[in-house]
């Protein structure tokens, strides 16, 4: 049990050190293209589900599982889903993430609809419903396992000190959450804030006295 434990702590570990590694464009790809792959599989999950076995996709049923991903990515990045810091994502953003995929779920709908309108049904229509809730549990699940994973990570690095704010009430919570993502951001980009820092160092050197 502590081997698995302790494995499972070093997993975490290293996989907060290659998110800190990335840049906030990587992040945004990384969901983008996690998304892209969950939401397909979804569709493919909701045909199994609704004809009672794994379906190999015909080539109708493949343009269905191709536009799900097409129509909902811009409707997430519309609604703010790639610019959340995952780490200190609060649980009522899954209500945001709940009417995202359900707008991309409508919209997703309307374009199978236009497509049996010209007599090219792609899919059954009763499955609608199903990947609706598939996609929420794996959208809104995936973040939120990320959210765990890196903040768990974070809640026993010895390299960091805690900060107590005792008695601020919402002015108190809105300072915690500002440090914490500034914390994130020189994270991210240590290596610019440096060079800025030795940039100011420099140019105050030289300053005439």
């Amino acid at each position: 049990m502590t081997g698995s434990k302790s494995r499972i702590e070093r997993l975490r570990r290293d996989l907060r050190q290659f998110a800190s590694a990335m840049t906030w464009g990587q992040k945004r790809a990384f969901f983008i293209a996690l998304d892209i792959v969950m939401l397909s599989f979804a569709v493919w999950l909701s045909l199994s589900l609704r004809l009672g076995t794994w379906v190999v996709p015909s080539l109708h049923q493949w343009g269905a599982i191709v536009l799900a991903p097409i129509v909902a990515v811009p409707v997430f990045v519309r609604m703010g889903l790639y610019r959340a810091v995952i780490r200190y994502l609060p649980e009522r953003a899954f209500w945001t993430i709940g009417r995202a995929v359900l707008l991309a779920t409508l919209a997703w709908i309307g374009v199978i609809f236009i497509f049996e309108v010209t007599r090219l049904a792609l899919i059954p229509r009763s499955i609608t419903l199903i990947y609706g809730i598939l996609a929420i549990a794996l959208v809104g699940g995936s973040r939120f396992a990320f959210k765990y994973i890196l903040h768990a990570s974070a809640s026993v690095d010895p390299g960091k000190r805690n900060l107590i704010l005792y008695g601020a009430g919402q002015t108190g919570a809105a300072i915690a959450a500002a440090q914490r993502l500034l914390f994130d951001l020189i994270a991210e980009h240590r290596g610019a804030v440096a060079n800025a820092a030795g940039i100011v160092a420099l140019a105050s050197a030289r300053r005439p006295k």
